[in-house]
């Protein structure tokens, strides 16, 4: 799985994946294994995220 992130300033995939580890909320399948950062998602004219452009090809 692969998460994209808008992160605010100073978060790095290391704070992501401790957060994501020690919730304990989260199951392990649930996690993302691999990190995109982006500086914005993509949205419609309506403000929906255009979620098919994140999707694997």
């Amino acid at each position: 799985m692969k998460a994209f992130v808008v992160a605010d300033d100073g978060v790095t995939e290391d704070d992501l994946i401790e957060y994501c580890n020690g919730s304990g909320d989260l199951a392990s399948y649930k996690r993302p294994r691999r990190w995109e950062f982006t500086d914005e998602l993509e949205r419609t004219a309506t403000g929906k995220k255009q979620r098919f452009k994140y999707r694997p090809d």
